[in-house]
């Protein structure tokens, strides 16, 4: 026969266990298999009120907690979009995203300076390219994540529609990756644009 013990929260079966715990319930094999089965969909299992095991299903998420969970799902998936490629290699260096406005304005500079040397505006023609091209590709990644993804999830109006929002990294890689059907990452390094021109 088996049992369940309100008190340890444990079934026992008196052909295995030498002891069962005092206060233990009697169950059938149908109650047992019930629980167990709820139990591996994800139940929990507790004493009800007359000691009897009861499968005890957690709450789901509000609409408004689930959004906050997937809204930071995407946050953390569009950084790591940004910070690395798919193989692991830095995608934009620190020193790049830091420089793009010094650069824009060191550009801006030798242009407007009529004693600025061949060396310089080799530089400025060569690098202004680059820089826009990042320019424009951060632009477009902060676009989608801020008017696509992050409007989708926020416009969802239920856990179905919120459930198929895709949030994940392969999304913004399939349009803002090396091969991006949106806009391709240019795939700029800081090297790239100080050896601009030489």
């Amino acid at each position: 026969m088996k049992y369940y013990s309100p008190t340890t929260c444990g079934f026992y079966d008196d052909t295995l266990h030498s002891s069962i715990p005092e206060g233990s319930v009697d169950i059938t094999d149908a109650e047992y298999e019930a629980v167990m089965a709820a139990q591996a969909q994800g139940a929990e299992i507790l004493a009800g009120g007359d000691g009897k095991p009861v499968a005890i299903y957690p709450e789901e998420p509000t609409l408004e907690r689930a959004r906050e969970i997937k809204h930071a799902e995407l946050l953390a998936n569009v950084n790591k979009f940004i910070a690395q490629k798919p193989d692991g290699k830095t995608r934009y260096d620190t020193n790049l995203k830091l420089n793009l406005l010094d650069w824009r304005d060191e550009i801006r500079d030798i242009n407007a300076d009529p004693s600025a040397t061949a060396e310089q505006l080799a530089w400025a023609a060569a690098a202004q390219p680059l820089i826009d091209s990042v320019k424009a590709w951060i632009a477009a990644v902060q676009e989608a994540y801020l008017y696509d993804r992050k409007a989708a999830l926020y416009g969802a109006a239920d856990a179905a529609a919120l459930e198929a929002v895709d949030v994940s990294y392969e999304w913004f890689e399939e349009r803002y990756g090396l091969t991006g059907t949106v806009l391709a990452d240019p795939d700029v390094y800081t090297s790239d644009i100080a050896g601009a021109g030489q």
